[in-house]
């Protein structure tokens, strides 16, 4: 699914950073190549001279250079750039993906268990498509990935409900998706265990309330990106001054 989206994000960050700069002394295709190869030194050298607020660079498609690691399954680099200010859940400029999605349709365990050690939402939904990194994992066959999330509290019931998933996928949860398009992903022991976990009914479609979550702003914030969208949540919800939400609660979510 993200493949299709995230082919080109590092190439983007190469073209895009030529026209905010002409000095730089990493060229675009040393650049280009360290995500390849790993090469830390290289790209927390481009990280310190980019320009932009916080040193945050968002390339034309919006994605950062965590991102562009997690793509890449390159856990070190990964770690570089959080120890170095880049929010472990950065989404892409148009609010959509996590650097975790992005490793999960890659099937970048590595990475996916750097992002996570480092308290990455294991159950935020993407902007426009409404999936989960789990459901990007099952979507693009990856059993290792699929496992290390379902380990990490990854919720199978949550549906894909976003506008830019198909009329006929959408409400489909992981499992389904493996089914649709990676039905030998459900003979491995990642794919049953996924098909147990969403048998048994365990867990939500849409959030479940978290302790921190002291406000809907602060679980908007935390499951789609934007803290704004709280008003969406309270009004699919019923919620107002006559009916509150608890801790363990489960919260229907906007498309």
């Amino acid at each position: 699914m993200f493949k299709t989206l995230t082919t080109a994000f590092i190439a983007l960050h190469v073209v895009s950073s030529a026209a905010h700069s002409t000095d730089r002394q990493i060229t675009l295709e040393e650049l280009y190549e360290a995500f390849g190869t790993g090469n830390l030194e290289t790209v927390m050298a481009f990280k310190a001279k980019d320009l932009g607020t916080d040193f945050v660079f968002y390339g034309p498609r919006g994605a950062t250079l965590l991102h562009s690691a997690a793509q890449s399954d390159q856990p070190e680099i990964a770690t570089a750039l959080i120890a170095d200010g880049l929010p472990v859940d950065i989404r892409t400029k148009s609010k959509a993906a996590t650097p975790l999605m992005i490793a999960a349709s890659h099937c970048g365990t590595r990475t996916g268990i750097a992002l996570l050690d480092a308290g990455a939402e294991v159950n935020a939904i993407h902007k426009s498509t409404g999936g989960t990194a789990l459901i990007f994992a099952a979507w693009d066959n990856c059993p290792e990935m699929v496992s290390l999330l379902l380990d990490a509290g990854a919720d199978p019931m949550i549906a894909a409900r976003g506008r830019k998933v198909p009329n006929d996928e959408r409400g489909l949860m992981a499992v389904d998706f493996a089914r649709k398009h990676n039905p030998a992903l459900l003979e491995t022991r990642a794919g049953k265990r996924l098909v147990a976990r969403t048998e048994a009914g365990e867990g939500c479609d849409g959030a479940r309330v978290e302790a921190g979550d002291t406000t809907l702003e602060i679980l908007a914030e935390r499951v789609l990106g934007e803290a704004k969208r709280w008003r969406n949540i309270a009004k699919l919800n019923g919620l107002g001054p006559g009916k509150g939400y608890r801790l363990g609660d489960c919260l229907k979510l906007p498309v």
